[in-house]
């Protein structure tokens, strides 16, 4: 009698899987490390081809930068794991590893540390490889390790999830076509049901929203579907949270410990067959069959809840029983190509009862479903919190904006407002098509008056908005978002100019110096004024406004860029910005543009031409004032092939080539502004904007200079 060995782990089995896979592991290890390298070094080599030896520092942006770590799931996970149980689709594989004197439940787990051991070493290649290439090109680089760190556990999990599925379907399966397309149903299947319950429920009402519609069976907690998901929307944010992992963690463990429990009760008969059992086949038809059958679905849903746009007429009842028909014949199809035996057909019977079952089932459900969410209007009294973003005509993703929208809002008078709002709404929504009143907007505000975040998007009045606005200014919390920016971490921060005409005359230091001044400055100054000029909606000092700050903050699931307005409003930092654009104006570019006027002026008085004319040339001297008026000192096109007429120059107010000179005479002196509030405020500031291009040589020069009057 054959006795098996009870260990649970078999050390000696365990190397001799690792051997087995040893090929592809290799190989995806060495792919892995090559791709990880050959990014930074190509980037590097284009930086200083193209910037001319000059290296700036940035930040690595994690999810873009190493996206190609999904191939560890999408590619690697599967191969590994579908080749490890291969011996599953084969009856005497299957034989030779049942007869060895382990238990089964030891051999699956085996041959499951082995798959994901691999899986570990090629995600650990990558991280140490990473690590390794952006410290040796750091002044170019810099490598948030711990989002790398995070967004590499986020593909562990998501491989891990992979294995899971794959191995299940090993178990439930017999031959290589249907371990394939069970490991599609059990990634995708749940989650294509869901999506559609999701989607088909609140598309049907504009108050729902499908932003934590159903908690924890979202499609963000699962990596591998997310990703999906990001590829086709073109974007990588919110799938790395920590939510996410650990939902995608615990998936893959329950789908592993279930798998090991059917590893143990499959007969070595299996071996070749498509299923484990008739019941095992009935099921894989069914969902074979019913993402078919959503159309028809959709349209009875859209029935029952007496949906307007749902209309019974005999061609919708047509394409509804040619969908059923085509689902069913999808149920053959897939019998002939799984067990290829004709006779089988017959069995797709009691698969057709089935699916008949599960529409009725999710019908019903969607129906119940949707009664239940639109009626949701809790009290005033039993909302705990809100949260929202500002209450504008407008879509903001700025670094305020986003902390607004995490903060919780307790002030009842707000929360009274907006569940009011959502009352009406309801009743409104019951008697008209509220989506196209042009006179409300949209916001979308979570309630919390239960255990989970209740999301609706209200659509408000302009007077609504407006009283909400003014609640939020007096909201203390609200106000400190606004006065508090962020300490600079070069890790994930990246400070940009708007105002410069050549990025390389600011170095990091005088931008962080700026950024830093700017951060303790607007704690000091009106909030209310700060907010409403960083949402460019204050005349009184946007086109004061002669620099600009553009923030990026690169967190992993997250990505916020802000434009910092620096005005007359932060004096301080105003004046630093005037100093430090002056003290980098360019003394050559000076020089010609003097030389050019100085020349224009001496034609223009004799009456002479130029002494030395080019081809063509182009000069633009622009002065601003803090008042926001802007005139051009000098606008002259002038084309050597044409007549140049001085006297129509000199009769445009376009032509004040003497002022133009005093204020580049000034630009050469680069004169440092000391700082008085009065002086930045009240005397006439004005920023000149000069431009000089030489088109027969294809030479250019141009700058921007303070001056004060």
């Amino acid at each position: 009698m054959n006795t098996k060995n009870n260990t649970i782990f078999n050390f000696k089995m365990y190397v001799d899987a690792l051997k087995r896979m040893r090929l592809p592991g290799l190989l995806y290890i060495a792919l892995t490390i090559f791709i990880t390298i050959i990014i930074p070094i190509g980037n590097y080599l284009s930086y200083i081809s193209y910037d001319e030896g000059n290296i700036s520092q940035t930040t690595v942006p994690i999810l873009s930068t190493f996206i190609y770590m999904a191939l560890a799931y999408v590619l690697c996970a599967p191969s590994l794991t579908l080749s490890a149980f291969s011996f599953l689709t084969k009856r005497n594989g299957s034989d030779y590893f049942h007869s060895f004197p382990q238990t089964r439940k030891c051999i699956f787990t085996v041959i499951m540390s082995a798959v994901l051991t691999w899986i570990i070493g090629i995600i650990s290649a990558c991280f140490v490889s990473a690590v390794i290439i952006y410290s040796i090109l750091g002044k170019m680089f810099v490598l948030n390790i711990f989002a790398l760190f995070q967004f590499l556990l986020c593909v562990l999990a998501a491989s891990v999830l992979v294995c899971a599925a794959c191995a299940l379907s090993c178990t439930i399966t017999g031959t290589s076509f249907t371990n394939f397309i069970v490991t599609g149903i059990i990634l995708f299947m749940p989650r294509i049901m869901l999506t559609f319950v999701i989607n088909t429920v609140t598309n049907s009402n504009v108050l729902l929203s499908s932003n934590e519609f159903l908690p924890l069976i979202d499609n963000r907690y699962n990596v591998v579907v997310s990703t999906f998901s990001c590829f086709l929307e073109g974007t990588y944010e919110n799938f790395t949270n920590w939510s996410n992992i650990i939902y995608t963690f615990l998936l893959g463990i329950l789908y592993i410990i279930i798998a090991r429990l059917l590893y143990a009760r499959r007969e070595s008969e299996s071996a070749g067959k498509a299923s484990i059992g008739r019941k095992t086949q009935n099921l894989i038809r069914v969902f074979i069959a019913f993402p078919i059958c959503l159309l028809p679905i959709n349209f009875i849903y859209d029935l029952a809840i007496n949906n307007e746009s749902a209309e019974l007429n005999p061609v919708t009842i047509f394409n509804c029983v040619i969908f059923y028909i085509v689902s069913i014949l999808c149920m053959g199809i897939y019998e002939l190509l799984s067990t290829q035996k004709i006779k089988n057909l017959k069995k797709i019977c009691s698969s057709v009862i089935i699916l008949g079952i599960v529409n009725v089932v999710i019908i019903i459900s969607m129906t119940l479903l949707y009664k239940v969410e639109i009626n949701y209007a809790p009290d005033a009294n039993d909302v705990k919190y809100i949260q929202t973003g500002a209450f504008t005509n407008y879509d903001s993703y700025n670094y305020f904006e986003q902390q607004v929208c995490h903060h919780k809002i307790t002030d009842p008078e707000i929360i009274k407002i907006l569940t009011d709002t959502l009352k009406d709404n309801i009743n409104d929504s019951q008697i008209s098509d509220i989506i196209n009143d042009n006179n409300r907007t949209r916001v979308s505000v979570q309630f919390k008056s239960g255990p989970i975040l209740k999301t609706r998007n209200l659509l408000l009045s302009n007077k609504q908005l407006e009283t909400l606005n003014i609640l939020m200014e007096k909201n203390k919390k609200i106000t400190e978002i606004y006065s508090t920016l962020p300490e600079f971490n070069p890790a994930n921060m990246t400070i940009y100019s708007s105002w410069n005409t050549s990025q390389d005359e600011f170095n990091k230091n005088e931008l962080r110096s700026i950024y830093n001044s700017l951060r303790a400055e607007i704690k000091t100054v009106d909030t209310n004024e700060w907010k409403t000029l960083t949402e460019s909606r204050n005349e009184k000092y946007s086109m004061s406004t002669s620099f600009m700050l553009t923030l990026e903050i690169n967190d992993i699931n997250e990505t916020t860029i802000t434009d910092l307005p620096i005005s007359t409003l932060t004096p301080k930092t105003f004046v630093l910005a005037l100093n430090i654009q002056n003290k980098n104006t360019n003394d050559n570019s000076v020089t010609d543009i003097k030389n050019v006027l100085s020349d224009l002026l001496s034609a223009k008085k004799t009456g002479h031409e130029l002494s030395n004319p080019p081809n063509c040339l182009s000069v633009y001297v622009t002065c601003n004032d803090t008042n926001g008026n802007s005139k051009n000192l000098i606008a002259l096109d002038y084309y050597n092939d044409t007549e140049f007429d001085y006297n129509q120059l000199a009769a445009t107010e376009e032509a004040d080539i003497e002022k133009a000179i005093q204020y580049i005479d000034y630009a050469a002196t680069k004169t440092e502004i000391e700082y008085t509030e009065t002086d930045v405020i009240q005397k006439n500031q004005y920023t000149v904007s000069y431009y000089l291009e030489y088109y027969d040589t294809c030479y250019y020069s141009s700058g921007e200079i303070i001056y004060f009057e």
